[in-house]
């Protein structure tokens, strides 16, 4: 009886705890004022739709509006239950903010603590934060709430404010912790109007929107409503896994506005939402962009005298173009579509952005009488481009276009280790928009060739059957290639410890061939020694030497998002085993051929001689980007891969 009631009262526990989760959930559209948190909240044990979370965010509540001078102000409340110890990293807090647009104002926060059953309040002291730039322009306020354990509950409070109507903050509905409960009420001025952009998969729980004459807006003695509008989000889930994917921001579940319209002194609404032709109108009369472009072919006809292009061909006039602007121009690094800097100043300090060098790609190239055109994108860290909503905010890079003999070319001069016609990686994200002057069109950005790692390997087993010598071979291509020339070039110790271990010697050498002739493979040439297990006299021999992958990067049970691996890419190995004397091969394992437009997979076996074990084994997968439905297919893909290619090769001792 007494273990009967001792059950008993666990299980009542169990349901308390559980009533208490469901009720506050229930309760949180009543959102507690700040400095007021419950018990309730402190005594929450998990949360309730995600119950392996490290923490939840309890609250998320926002207040957009406008003041008397036109500033654009959001106010915000955010409070966080931490569950665990993992949870922790979220009392770690960023506000980003754009220095000298807006500003941060009225910060406060409280962390809340259950202590001997009664809440003890520890405020955040401001001075102990600061500002951190993170990109030109962009800084972030740095906060790290005070007194944070597991069971804490902790919330801040700020306002945000923009000056003019041009500069409306994003509002975040997902993060990498399951939200509760966000909101988001926003008043428009009706001077403005703004295009809402909700990014994700995942509709509004509840949307409002009214008018109110209260404070009317005067325009020409006529007086004009405000508009409100709540946007309304429960149960959101986590987004926490961001492998194989471009940007976390073209998934996370967000709400964006654009200005595109605004009334002028006669009440009448102007539009400022324009079209895509309208928008590449603007940027041929661009001094930064069309008149750059120009400059550049002018400066070009000197280049044409100077080094006698007219007597080649045009194929070999664009390729010179090419080799000339990677070899005596350097990029800094800044991405951006348009140029930062005159003609003049580009070519006197031979350095500048990606929109300086690929415009005068675009300039120097019409001069020796090739077909180009700017091609403006997004990088993959900038996220892609919404092609309903005509905004040039949407771009941050130009490449050109080359129509050469019937075949169209795309040049990034940007990489002196890329070819002619390859592009960064950074710019295989979705598609770009060719600018011309009678029309735009729509440029599809993927790899054109396989990047490719094919391994060599020569393993001998020493006399003492504890370790054996791996003798390797490796050719890369394509993207694969320009890494390792990369690190090769720049941080040598890390391709080092990658290919030779953590713990290689001084005197261990990569013999490196084709390091800068980038139309041929890169081939790597090293040896290193691995351990042998010797388990009552088998030896057990990991063929790949810890070059394959172990477990499986795809971890989620489904998905909602693309798959995107960047470029198309294989991994091939050719490995031979020399087996030592007085032994042999105890079983040959099982082959496994798969082959389909996703994936390739081969791993076969052979033993004819018997001094030697053959492996041929490959993994190709076959697409840059694959749908979210294929998620499952890959994932099980990979799981043949890792169970196959990590299998062990097990010799035994003959007697002999």
């Amino acid at each position: 009886m007494k273990h009967l009631s001792k059950i008993s009262s666990i299980l009542i526990g169990i349901l308390l705890i559980i009533v208490a989760d469901s009720s506050f959930a229930q309760k949180v559209k009543d959102i507690a004022k700040f400095g007021n948190c419950s018990k309730e909240e402190l005594e929450l044990q998990h949360c309730t739709f995600d119950s392996i979370a490290e923490a939840e965010v309890l609250f998320d509540v926002g207040d957009l509006y406008f003041d008397d001078s036109y500033n654009c102000n959001l106010e915000r409340r955010l409070r966080v239950k931490v569950y665990t110890k993992a949870g922790l990293d979220q009392a770690e807090i960023n506000i980003p903010f754009l220095k000298g647009i807006q500003k941060i104002s009225s910060l406060k926060g409280n962390t809340y603590n259950l202590v001997n059953g009664n809440i003890e309040t520890t405020s955040l002291n401001t001075k102990n934060t600061f500002d951190e730039q993170v990109a030109e322009n962009w800084y972030q306020r740095k906060i790290a709430m005070p007194n944070v354990k597991e069971g804490s509950v902790f919330e801040i409070s700020y306002t945000l404010t923009a000056n003019g109507s041009y500069t409306l903050p994003t509002w975040d509905f997902q993060t990498d912790i399951p939200v509760l409960y966000s909101r988001l009420d926003a008043t428009f001025d009706p001077r403005y109007t703004y295009t809402q952009i909700l990014r994700g998969d995942k509709p509004f729980d509840d949307f409002q929107s009214s008018t109110t004459n209260i404070r009317p807006v005067f325009i020409n003695n006529i007086p004009y409503s405000r508009e409100n509008f709540k946007f309304i989000m429960k149960e959101i889930p986590a987004f926490n896994d961001e492998s194989f994917i471009t940007s976390a921001n073209d998934y996370k579940i967000r709400l964006d506005f654009q200005l595109a319209g605004y009334r002028n002194r006669y009440g009448i609404m102007e539009p400022v939402l324009s079209t895509w032709p309208k928008l590449c109108e603007g940027l041929f009369d661009a001094e930064s962009f069309g008149s750059f472009i120009k400059s550049c072919e002018r400066a070009g006809k000197d280049l044409i005298s100077e080094n006698k292009l007219d007597t080649m061909s045009l194929t070999n006039r664009v390729k010179w173009v090419d080799k000339y602007i990677k070899t005596n121009f350097e990029y800094n690094n800044t991405n951006t579509f348009v140029s930062t800097k005159s003609c003049k100043q580009l070519l006197d300090q031979k350095t500048g952005s990606s929109g300086d060098l690929n415009l005068m790609a675009v300039g120097l190239l019409r001069a020796v009488g090739a077909d180009t055109d700017p091609v403006i994108l997004s990088t993959r860290s900038h996220g892609k481009i919404q092609t309903a909503y005509p905004f040039l905010e949407a771009f941050n890079y130009t490449v050109a276009l080359v129509n050469l003999d019937s075949a169209l070319y795309i040049v990034d001069v940007t990489e002196p280790l890329l070819n002619f016609g390859e592009i960064p990686t950074r710019c295989l994200n979705d598609q770009g928009m060719l600018v011309r002057k009678d029309n735009i069109d729509w440029i599809e950005f993927e790899s054109n060739f396989m990047s490719d790692n094919r391994h060599e390997i020569e393993l001998t087993i020493n006399p003492a059957l504890d370790s054996l010598q791996a003798e390797i071979k490796l050719s890369s291509s394509g993207y694969e290639a320009v890494n390792k020339r990369k690190l090769f070039k720049t941080d040598y110790k890390e391709l080092a410890e990658d290919l030779l271990g953590r713990n290689y010697l001084s005197y261990d050498s990569i013999n490196c061939l084709n390091l800068m002739e980038t139309a041929q493979p890169l081939q790597l040439h090293f040896s290193r020694p691995f351990e042998v297990e010797n388990i009552d006299d088998n030896l057990l021999i990991d063929p790949f030497c810890g070059m394959i992958v172990t477990e499986n990067p795809l971890k989620q049970t489904e998905r909602s998002y693309p798959i995107d691996f960047t470029y198309k890419f294989s991994r091939t190995f050719s490995i031979n085993i020399n087996i030592p004397k007085g032994y042999r091969l105890l079983t040959t394992p099982d082959n496994l051929i798969v082959n389909n437009k996703h994936v390739r997979i081969v791993y076969t076996v052979t033993n004819q001689d018997p001094e030697k074990v053959t492996i041929t084994a490959v993994y190709q997968f076959k697409k840059d980007v694959y749908p979210a439905a294929d998620y499952l297919t890959l994932k099980g893909y990979y799981d043949q891969i890792v169970s196959k290619f990590n299998e062990k090769i097990i010799l035994e001792k003959t007697g002999i």
